[in-house]
């Protein structure tokens, strides 16, 4: 009898169990909820999109959402699109200059882009620093002889990374509810959560390959001209990133507040704009 056959017929022993679990992302998904749930976030396991050109639903990990603010006129809210990965051997992003009026014009939100990029336009000059911004990584994976290790794009996380352009461009195209007197905005933002070490390589220590070893950065994906920018953590810092974004997204809620009247005028124009269509 093959090898194989036996190990079927055998079935799997509880040691074997916890060993694959250890080796899957399973468990790195169940952590990660569960920060998420301690910071008073409802979270769906496997959530689903439907792929617009095949009409097949495609599933990705985890989404999050937390409302930051709500009055009779606007709900607004901070949304997460994660994906989770236990990545074995490192990653390495290198440094890209990417200017911050860049970074603010493309955060994602579920209202018109008619409306929020003025406010987003505005961001850019409110005090963000400490940001790493990429646009190239590399992975390592041995020969098929195991002679050497070869530093690559795995298929897999360039996978990830579209998937996720994907998500966001139906989530921001498809939630914005025009019919809803009440106005309901959210920020989303798309994230990977690696369990193993992420490496960030500055343009200026490229001779030296003085690797810094960091715990977020924000990847920019760059598809068609429009870019996506991705927050990529690690998983033991992850409740910091939050707490980040978070921020991020309150300087964008004040900003609301601070142009109430003409942010809601624009919603109504929208609004009125559709209905006349």
């Amino acid at each position: 009898m093959k090898k194989k056959e036996v190990i079927e017929n055998q079935g799997i022993t509880l040691n074997e169990i916890k060993d694959t679990l250890r080796s899957s992302g399973y468990l790195i998904e169940q952590r990660v909820s569960g920060i998420f749930s301690a910071m008073d976030y409802f979270s769906i396991h496997s959530p689903t999109i439907r792929d617009q050109k095949t009409n097949i639903f495609r599933e990705y990990d985890l989404e999050s959402v937390k409302v930051l603010y709500n009055d009779q006129d606007l709900e607004f809210s901070i949304r997460f699109i994660i994906e989770c990965e236990n990545n074995k051997q490192p990653i390495v992003f290198f440094e890209d200059n990417v200017d911050m009026t860049l970074y603010t014009r493309h955060i994602n939100t579920t209202f018109p882009s008619n409306i929020t990029s003025p406010l987003l336009n505005l961001l850019s000059q409110a005090e963000l620093s400490n940001y790493k911004f990429s646009s190239q990584y590399c992975s390592f994976h041995l020969k098929k002889d195991k002679s050497e290790w070869l530093a690559s794009h795995h298929e897999e996380q360039h996978n990830t990374f579209r998937k996720l352009q994907e998500i966001i461009a139906y989530k921001v195209g498809s939630t914005f509810d025009m019919l809803n007197k009440k106005n309901k905005i959210s920020i989303v933002y798309p994230m990977i959560v690696f369990q193993g070490e992420i490496f960030y390589l500055k343009k200026s220590q490229i001779n030296d390959l003085n690797l810094e070893k960091t715990n977020h950065i924000i990847h920019k994906v760059l598809e068609f001209h429009s870019p996506l920018f991705v927050d990529v953590v690690n998983e033991k810092d992850l409740r910091n990133i939050i707490d980040f974004k978070e921020y991020e997204a309150d300087l964008i809620l004040k900003l609301i507040n601070a142009n109430k009247d003409a942010f809601m005028q624009n919603c109504e124009k929208s609004k009125i704009g559709y209905m006349s269509i």
